[in-house]
């Protein structure tokens, strides 16, 4: 194939963020052996953990972020900014790539900046329905962005090319097989856990004690919020597989019969991979309410339905639940519904643009 090349990686800050650029990445070498990857990201972003256990370098920026913050937070970030473009300017002189790719996040920003400036071809990656502040920021200075939804592309100022969301080639499952035991749900957040989803959840615990029927529990808390979730089943009287937090997804997802989750982009990517039916319960506070246009997705695909965190109570979340208990083999239509959604090469094929937008041939 094409001959080896140099690509920094900008961005991060969640799970949703990392997890495709990782995937990337992983295609970027596969694809062109000997090619070399550098990060850029903060040192408080989950980057900090999941690349280098990925075996990548990485290069932090002290950076916070602009949208949404408070007014202290974005005076703090904007005297930060200067600072964090000279470092990415020296970081991109010093490796030398032949393309950068912006992931989005609080990195991402001066490091596209500085390889506009610079001449050094810039990608984007957006991973959500909606484009994030920076990627749409940095739409003007950028070669192409690759999207993870077909609406994006009219949202960004640039060619868009629809690939997919890239994800963890392991979640990526067989069909969902129907099954006589108890129903098997599984709650997740997001990498970090998400304290008011817990909560829904917690509250719906007596209204399914009432419901009597039999359920399995697997339940991500996040490690902050890990003793109180275990601590509200055990006085409900109910038994759960309490994590703070699932190394193994790809498990997770194949043992569950249904999802209950927030509409990060890398959950929605990976609810269709899994073709997992979900009650998606989109973060309120979200930048844009990027996240319900994400559910939205799957509900628009028959995959899912959404519950509004500030309109949904627990007895409205237990009342769903024993909805679809009784109701399984509509949860294997709505799984198997995901698949026009799917992009099962979106890693690989980034990477084949990235490679062709360096240039580069044997």
């Amino acid at each position: 194939m094409s001959g080896k090349i140099r690509l920094i990686i900008a961005g991060g800050g969640t799970g949703g963020h990392v997890f495709p650029m990782l995937a990337v990445a992983r295609a970027v070498v596969e694809a062109a052996p000997g090619s070399e990857v550098l990060f850029v990201g903060t040192r408080r972003g989950i980057e900090s953990r999941l690349v280098p256990e990925a075996g990548f370098p990485i290069k932090y920026l002290r950076i916070g972020g602009l949208k949404g913050k408070s007014i202290f937070n974005r005076v703090v970030t904007l005297a930060q900014l200067p600072w964090a473009g000279i470092v990415s300017a020296f970081s991109i002189a010093k490796f030398g790539p032949h393309v950068v790719l912006g992931g989005g996040g609080y990195a991402s920003g001066p490091v596209g900046l500085a390889a506009s400036f610079l001449r050094v071809p810039l990608a984007l990656l957006e991973v959500n329905s909606l484009p994030g502040f920076t990627n749409r920021k940095l739409a003007k200075r950028a070669a192409v962005a690759f999207a993870a939804f077909e609406e994006t592309g009219s949202r960004l100022a640039c060619k868009t090319l629809l690939t997919g969301n890239p994800i963890r080639t392991e979640v990526r499952g067989e069909p969902h097989q129907a099954h006589d035991g108890p129903l098997r749900m599984l709650v997740v957040g997001g990498s970090q856990g998400a304290v008011g989803l817990n909560s829904l959840v917690l509250d719906a615990l007596p209204g399914l004690k009432e419901m009597g029927a039999p359920l399995e529990i697997t339940h991500q808390a996040g490690k902050l919020d890990f003793e109180r979730v275990r601590s509200a089943y055990r006085e409900a009287g109910i038994s759960a597989r309490i994590e703070p937090f699932i190394e193994d997804m790809a498990r997770a997802y194949r043992e569950a019969d249904f999802v209950v989750c927030r509409a990060g982009a890398t959950t929605v990517a990976e609810l269709v991979a899994a073709r997992r039916p979900a009650m998606l319960v989109p973060l309120p506070t979200a930048a844009d309410n990027h996240q319900e246009f994400n559910a939205q997705a799957l509900v628009d695909a028959g995959g899912g339905l959404i519950l509004r965190q500030n309109e949904t109570d627990g007895r409205q979340l237990s009342q769903r639940i024993a909805d679809w208990y009784d109701r399984r083999s509509e949860l294997l239509r709505m799984g198997a519904a995901l698949e026009k959604l799917d992009r099962p090469g979106a890693a690989a094929n980034i990477a084949a643009e990235l490679i062709e937008l360096a240039g580069i041939s044997e």
